[in-house]
């Protein structure tokens, strides 16, 4: 059995975000696969993901502060709750942060998912030139009771995907090890990116499925748009919301951000005046579903 697996809790809009996920997968893929999602509110999603195969896994605030561990890390309830997916659930698995979107099938990927390859959304730089990770170059850490350097070898990766099989449970196990040891020196909230990038990359050549999905982490932005969408009752006809998905993607609306970032002195004094970036406004939502010219 194939398996989407989501995260979201404590947010309407990282709930917005999650649907519009799904959905836009659903544009790009067959609705046989089951989706697991680990959220607080399962009534929220229930309209919504009704035509899909979905098995809820409620979690409450004790299990967060449980998943969040002594250092209150955020991002180690990703960990957990993978691991919990990969002890009952079998098959091949892709977790996707909320704020991802399918821009084609993702097939071929779950094929070689099956065949024993791991995934990450995809290759970023080496650690040697992040400025996040920096501090932590040349530091020594204990994986499987063994010292490894973390030296200038190691390929930093994003997380915001990551695409395994049951047979990954123990390397799953050692990335949240090591999460939890490098908090003790260096609390930085995406710590879990570089474990699981070391994790991974240790015992499988990495694949990126960055070709197949788009992860909008700097385009908050969009959730503008996605309040817009939802607040309007055709958002839950699941037609005209795979309709709306297809015709209003972050993939296109990131260039707006990026050439307002180009703006320079313009966007200094902007910025210095409190006018944030915003996004051009939609049209109403009923255009979005007339057919194109």
């Amino acid at each position: 059995m194939r398996h989407l697996v989501y995260l979201s809790h404590s947010s309407t809009d990282i709930h917005l975000e999650t649907i519009y996920s799904i959905y836009s997968y659903w544009n790009a893929n067959p609705a046989d696969v089951n989706i697991i999602l680990y959220t607080d509110n399962q009534r929220f999603f229930e309209p919504y993901l009704n035509p899909l195969i979905v098995s809820y896994e409620v979690i409450d605030e004790k299990m967060l502060a449980t998943y969040k561990g002594p250092q209150d890390f955020i991002h180690r309830v990703k960990i957990c709750i993978l691991l919990d997916a990969l002890e009952k659930y079998k098959g091949s698995f892709f977790f996707f942060d909320s704020d991802t979107y399918f821009t084609r099938s993702i097939e071929n990927d779950f094929a070689k998912v099956e065949e024993g390859v791991l995934y990450m959304h995809m290759y970023e730089k080496n650690l040697d030139r992040s400025l996040v990770y920096g501090p932590l170059l040349n530091r020594t850490v204990t994986i499987n009771g063994q010292e490894k350097r973390l030296d200038k070898t190691v390929e930093v990766w994003n997380a915001g995907a990551l695409g395994l099989t049951n047979s990954a449970h123990s390397l799953v196990q050692q990335a949240l090890r090591m999460t939890d040891d490098l908090l003790q020196v260096y609390n930085k909230h995406i710590i879990e990116q570089l474990a699981f990038s070391y994790v991974f990359q240790k015992n499988s050549k990495l694949n990126a499925i960055s070709d197949s999905v788009f992860h909008y982490w700097n385009l908050k932005e969009f959730r503008t748009h996605l309040r817009k969408i939802f607040e309007s009752p055709l958002a839950k006809d699941p037609q005209s919301l795979l309709k709306i998905t297809s015709r209003v993607t972050p993939v296109t609306l990131v260039s707006e951000k990026a050439a307002w970032k180009k703006r320079g002195l313009a966007r200094l004094f902007q910025r210095m005046s409190g006018e944030k970036f915003q996004l051009q406004p939609l049209p109403e939502i009923e255009h979005l579903l007339e057919p194109l010219a």
